[in-house]
Order: structure tokens, then sequence, then C-alpha cells
């Protein structure tokens, strides 16, 4: 939720014209803070309070190597992420429509979110967050930002979803577009009732 509540606050500060100012910076800096916290918490807590008991030494272990495997992927992510992801996405930005290069931004974020949950068991959220970190330092960032714009809410939403740990599946998913469809149908039915 941390993670989410942040870019809530910081897409509400800049429509509000607040994100430049004193406050807004220093609402920022805190949330930031928070989500770095955040961050080490979710690599703390399953380890402490994961399935079955688990005496000091095991603990003591298993907090070790969760700690390992985030040190891990965060050095491969400055140290590899940082050369390779930005000469790909913009050896894409030069020679390939602007669709593929929206579609790679999205690769990147999603597909790192994979690795660092499936290769070093960490959560999406992080694998996320370190891939917009990488990406955010170099030269290409602005027009990733630019790009990703369309894409803010939805990345909101899937995160917000995944931080409050809310079961969605695809079922769920196919009904809610069934219901939008037969809302619009509806509409269209009575717009045309009318003219």
């Amino acid at each position: 939720m941390s993670i989410a509540s942040t870019v809530v606050l910081i897409k509400n500060l800049a429509d509000a014209g607040l994100a430049g100012t004193d406050g807004g910076r220093i609402a920022t800096g805190w949330l930031i803070v928070e989500d770095l916290l955040t961050v080490v918490i979710l690599v703390v807590l399953p380890v402490l309070f994961g399935p079955g008991e688990v005496d000091a030494a095991a603990a003591a272990m298993g907090l070790g190597a969760a700690l390992a495997k985030t040190a891990l992927f965060m050095g491969l992510m400055f140290v590899v992420g940082s050369r390779a992801l930005p000469h790909m996405l913009i050896r894409i930005a030069r020679f390939c429509p602007r669709e593929l290069f929206q579609l790679a931004v999205i690769v990147v974020a999603l597909g790192t979110a994979v690795l660092a949950a499936w290769l070093f068991d960490l959560s999406f959220a992080l694998g996320t967050f370190l891939a917009g970190v990488v990406v955010g330092g170099s030269k290409i960032s602005h027009r990733v930002a630019a790009e990703a714009i369309p894409f803010q809410d939805l990345f909101s939403i899937i995160f917000f979803a995944i931080e409050a740990d809310m079961p969605l599946c695809a079922g769920d998913i196919l009904g809610l577009a069934g219901s939008a469809a037969q809302i619009e149908a509806a509409l269209a039915l009575l717009g045309r009732g009318r003219g």
C-alpha cells in the first residue's frame, strides 16, 4: 500500500501544481523513505513470519539469504541493468516505431518485476521500482516518462492491486469486461431511442 500511496500523492501534487513547493518536496521525501523501509520490510517479514516455527538461528540464516538475494538483484540491476536496459531502449527508440517503444517500456517494467519474483523470490513492486530507478537515471528517461504517461494510471491501479494483495483472476477480469460491454450496449440503445 505504501508504494501505491506514494504514486497517488505524487500524481495529486503534480495535478495541483504543488510538487515543486517546499511542502510537496517534504511530503514526497517522507513517502520515499517510507517506501524504502517498506522494501526492507517486504524482504524481512516473510522470513521472520513464514510458515511454521523457526528458531533464532534459522531465522537469522533466512534473513541473511533474503538480504543477500536482494543485494544481488540490486547489484545486477545497477551494474548490468543500468547499461543494458537504457542501451536497448535507445536502440528501439531510434530504429522502431513509437508503439514498439511503448511496448518495450512496459516489457522492461513488468519483465524486471517477474525476474525479481521468479529468480530472486522478491516482490513485483521491488523489481519494478528498481527498473524505474535504472531507466530513470539514463539519457532516455525523458522519452520513457513521456511515453509512459498514457499508462501511468494503469500501472497505478495494477500496483495498488498487487500491494493490497487483491486476488484477481482471469475470470474476474472477463466478468468485468462483460459487464462493461453490457452497460455500453444499454447506453447505446438508450441513446438511439432519444434521437
